[in-house]
């Protein structure tokens, strides 16, 4: 049973590529199982950035925006963990819950995913949900979304620091997923946003010795201030010699590839050079444009 509900509300809605506008728009009515968040932070993804600069055809108006964090405004008459005012962050998919990676509990690879603010699956499968549900993006005022996929935020945790979740959360299940140990050497290529976050977990899973490659000075500085062992600007000294040199030949256990965009290719394939045997890389970001990578099989068998 639907909530009646007239809410009016401003969004940065994207008609074009580099053409977002501020526009008012309506949401009407909340489903039982939906609640309404009032967006008090939600930060940028390069996902947001792509569409944004037309790397990704827009197929209508969009609202981008995935990493929230906000507070409870409305709930739908079948809600029962939440109350009005409580606060809460959001994550970015709505897995559909009945195919079959859903069942095995890897809700990410859902066959029918879709991305809060087109940030996974096809654009035309989230605007087709906007315009059914009324589930748009964090760069808004308020947020319609589907219960499921809210969480309550322990007390003391800014709403700043609460917007973070959604892209740490990914981090750490990376993270996790190459089987970090204290004496092993971790290298991470990209000292931005999300290299930094993987720098971060990586030492709060024990791992000592972290080394970063990083072309930019203040994002090394930052990194040493995280608690990075070395860092190794690539514009000045080969990677994979400098790194064979900190590890006395035996390369790297762990391999993170946070770059991104064109610079991705080139630090995979390095990555997968530099990696220690039995080593673990993990291609962590996405790139733009496609690009094939040319890697010697010899490497990985």
């Amino acid at each position: 049973m639907t909530v009646n509900l007239s809410l009016d509300y401003r969004a940065a809605v994207l008609t074009a590529p580099r053409d977002m506008r501020i526009q008012r728009l309506r949401m009407k009515g909340v489903e039982d199982d939906e609640v309404v968040v009032k967006v008090s932070c939600c930060t940028l993804c390069p996902t947001d950035i792509r569409k944004y600069l037309g790397f990704t055809d827009l197929p209508g108006p969009l609202i981008l925006g995935h990493e929230i964090s906000g507070t409870i405004a409305h709930l739908g008459r079948k809600v029962e963990r939440f109350m009005e005012g409580d606060p809460v962050t959001v994550m970015s998919i709505i897995p559909c819950g009945y195919c079959r990676y859903c069942v095995l509990g890897m809700p990410e690879l859902c066959d029918h995913l879709v991305g809060l603010g087109g940030s996974a699956g096809p654009l035309e499968r989230y605007l087709a949900l906007f315009e059914e549900k009324g589930w748009g993006g964090g760069l808004a005022e308020y947020i319609k979304v589907p219960q499921k996929i809210v969480v309550k935020l322990m007390k003391g945790v800014s709403a700043k620091n609460a917007s973070l979740i959604e892209p740490f959360a990914n981090v750490l299940k990376g993270q996790q997923a190459c089987d970090p140990s204290p004496t092993q050497v971790e290298v991470i290529f990209g000292g931005g946003p999300i290299g930094i976050l993987h720098l971060i977990a990586a030492k709060a899973l024990g791992v000592n010795k972290v080394i970063l490659v990083e072309p930019y000075q203040d994002r090394r500085r930052i990194a040493l201030e995280y608690g990075a062992s070395h860092v190794i600007n690539p514009e000045e000294e080969d990677p994979v010699q400098r790194i064979r040199e900190l590890t006395d030949g035996v390369g790297a256990d762990i391999v993170i590839v946070a770059t991104g965009w064109r610079a991705e290719a080139k630090c995979t394939e390095l990555a997968v050079e530099l990696a220690a045997k039995g080593g673990r890389v993990n291609v962590f970001a996405a790139t733009h444009p496609q690009t094939m990578l040319h890697i010697d099989p010899n490497l990985i068998h």
